[in-house]
């Protein structure tokens, strides 16, 4: 990621930088709603479904050994055991007759929570035996490991997409908002409100060194943001007492002014935020993903050994 300085702030910026439009279509925005209705109802259901399981597993209409419960256990493995295709058709090219990525990604979404549920109805929501346990533990571990991945997930990918939301974009519209407050009138006059802002984006925009450093710099960015508006206001005040000193100003033009001074520190902390948000996801996804994979590898070589002692036993 490049950093650019004050000195070349003004002069080195091109204007042909444009962000990208994030306004979604009619088309697209429907199917995202039906997207978000069509999730809740999914959640809504398995929930349902965990409830009822529970309340009647003291009559033991299931058991683990034979029949319903013990051919839920095999679909329950299966369908866990099909989760490891997403991963390998997404780093194997060999893999793409398989069918497309976001095919893989949301059924491999779906069955992180689908293959627990028959598992738990395999188990009839009781532990049993220590190696029963250590089966139905990791795989509740590995289940909401999951649901904690998918949601870290989604904070930086665009709608469930492979497109990543470029953090390079982010910082170049910080940029970009940067040179527009260089060349507007309204901070030409107030160098130091704009020296301020112009530090600001500097930390902002230097990469966090570790997840650890990520929060603070959420943390960081958030405090000095209050301690800057508090600035500004300082610095606005005195610029429109100085101002109506030498001119007739009148209270509907200074409030404008006030609002056109507040629109734009506005949009330039939202957009400074955005990077932060960025930063600390991204993090956040890398070091879940590091938890995450040997959690995978232990629920499997633990299911392993469960259906081995069963069956041997």
């Amino acid at each position: 990621m490049n950093h650019v300085s004050h000195a070349t702030i003004t002069n080195s910026m091109a204007m042909n930088k444009t962000t990208k439009a994030n306004m979604p279509g009619t088309s697209k925005e429907r199917g995202n709603k039906l997207g978000v209705l069509f999730r809740v109802m999914f959640y809504v259901v398995v929930s349902f479904i965990i409830y009822a399981g529970w309340c009647f597993r003291e009559y033991e209409l299931i058991t683990a050994e034979r029949g319903t419960g013990y051919y839920f256990g095999i679909i329950g493995v299966v369908l866990m055991l099909l989760l490891a295709v997403y991963p390998l058709r997404k780093r194997i090219s060999m893999l793409s007759f398989l069918g497309d990525n976001m095919f893989w990604f949301r059924l491999h979404m779906g069955l992180g929570i689908v293959g627990p549920v028959f598992i738990l109805f395999h188990a009839n929501f009781d532990s049993g035996s220590l190696n029963s346990y250590m089966a139905l533990f990791s795989m509740i571990i590995v289940a909401l490991s999951g649901i904690v991945g998918r949601y870290i997930y989604v904070r930086f990918h665009y709608g469930l997409t492979e497109q990543i939301v470029d953090l390079i974009e982010l910082c170049d519209n910080l940029e970009q908002e940067k040179e527009e407050l260089s060349i507007n009138q309204l901070f030409s006059d107030l160098p130091e409100a704009k020296k301020e802002l112009f530090d600001f984006a500097e930390k902002i925009l230097k990469p966090p060194r570790s997840f650890v450093n990520s929060i603070e710099q959420i943390a960081s960015a958030r405090w000095q943001s209050q301690f800057i508006h508090r600035k500004m206001k300082r610095i606005i005040r005195d610029y429109l007492h100085n101002l109506a000193d030498g001119h007739e100003l009148s209270f509907a033009r200074k409030k404008q002014i006030q609002r056109q001074f507040k629109n734009r520190i506005r949009r330039f902390f939202t957009i400074a935020f955005r990077v932060t948000r960025f930063n600390f996801y991204e993090r956040s996804f890398a070091l879940w993903h590091v938890l995450h994979i040997p959690l995978v590898f232990l629920m499997i070589v633990v299911v392993v050994v469960h259906v081995i002692a069963v069956h041997l036993f």
